[in-house]
């Protein structure tokens, strides 16, 4: 199913974590793989119903089958029966932001500690916690092109377990970036494509509709002309556009120029007026909030924890990282909030994007 077809339909549909998230030809990847019935579960529906206790959901073939008031469903022969009491089934979640490769790092990170990984543990455990998180579908948005169509293509082949995978691939600009810097086994794409010559765009972006991809991303730099020669071409192929451009996101007057169909982050400032955002809702344009981000690089947790690291009584991030690497990560934290956040020099303060 394609990622626009996810993001609309999907909601409708109770995904849970058990469901085979590899495709067929990849074989089984569960100690259990016949018929299976979750009992006296609660489920919510995504629907904006309110969730409905006392369920029955029986999975066949890594699909639902059916979903039902305990005791009402019928039980497939042979199905493997788990006891859902206290838990609840919902719609898989979806992260749409995401950068395999770590992203832009502006070099304030302190140390050699916390460059991203990309060592195949260190990446197969990553994809294994949005899965162990309900994470069920992600986009990643940015990063080395082949490096990311191979991941794909390990996840959808079953070398890797993990979510649904999407990627806009590399994103497109044209002044020096954030993106501007080589990868590891960075490819002749690198982590951007250099809009040079806007007559060579039907034939970059033919390489992006032959790799499969559904959604690109425009970066900060790229002028209007050659925005407006991409988004036009893009949509020719039917493929999705979306842009981060720093202090201009979610400005609707540039939207309504290029027809670009959304935005890869919110604002870290004050955001549009109401008028816009309403404009938005009404042209079906659509903004990925990732408002985590903002979190993170402010350490807001971090200080609002008041130094009792509350984190490590949280199966979810123990389970995934272990103590050491928690306890780690506080320790250095009070660093990389500075550099990121409180002091004059620091990256947010100096761009004036006040406080988050």
């Amino acid at each position: 199913m394609s990622i626009i077809k996810m993001i609309t339909v999907s909601l409708a549909v109770v995904f849970f974590v058990f469901t085979n998230l590899t495709s067929a030809s990849s074989g089984p990847k569960f100690a259990h793989t016949g018929p299976t019935i979750i009992t006296n579960v609660a489920v919510i529906d995504g629907l904006g119903n309110p969730p409905v206790t006392g369920q029955d959901i029986t999975l066949v073939d890594g699909k639902i089958a059916a979903i039902g008031a305990t005791g009402r469903v019928k039980v497939p022969n042979g199905a493997l029966e788990i006891d859902g009491t206290g838990m609840t089934a919902m719609p898989g979640l979806m992260d749409l932001h995401i950068h395999m490769q770590g992203g832009w790092g502006n070099g304030l990170i302190p140390g050699e500690r916390y460059k991203v990984r990309l060592d195949d543990e260190s990446v197969q455990q990553r994809l294994s916690g949005y899965v162990y998180s309900g994470v069920t579908t992600v986009l990643d948005v940015g990063g080395d092109h082949n490096y990311l169509l191979n991941k794909r293509k390990q996840i959808n082949g079953g070398e890797l377990f993990g979510p649904r995978f999407f990627t806009t691939g590399a994103p497109w600009s044209q002044s020096p970036s954030g993106w501007d810097a080589g990868s590891t086994g960075a490819s002749d794409f690198a982590l951007s494509v250099k809009v040079n010559d806007v007559d060579k765009i039907p034939e970059q972006m033919a390489r992006y509709k032959a790799d499969g991809i559904e959604i690109i991303k425009l970066y900060a730099g790229l002028g209007s002309v050659a925005m407006q020669a991409i988004i036009e071409e893009a949509h020719k192929h039917d493929i999705l556009t979306i842009a981060d451009l720093w202090m201009l996101n979610l400005h609707r007057p540039l939207m309504q120029t290029t027809g670009l169909d959304g935005w890869a982050h919110s604002a870290p400032f004050a955001v549009a007026p109401k008028s816009d955002h309403e404009w938005m809702a009404e042209n079906n344009r659509f903004v990925i909030a990732t408002a985590n981000v903002g979190e993170k690089l402010g350490g807001m947790r971090v200080k609002d924890e008041k130094g009792q690291r509350l984190m490590l009584k949280e199966p979810l991030i123990v389970d995934i990282w272990g103590k050491d690497e928690v306890n780690e990560f506080y320790d250095v934290y009070p660093q990389i909030r500075a550099n990121y956040y409180e002091g004059p020099r620091s990256f947010y303060q100096s761009n004036n994007f006040g406080d988050l």
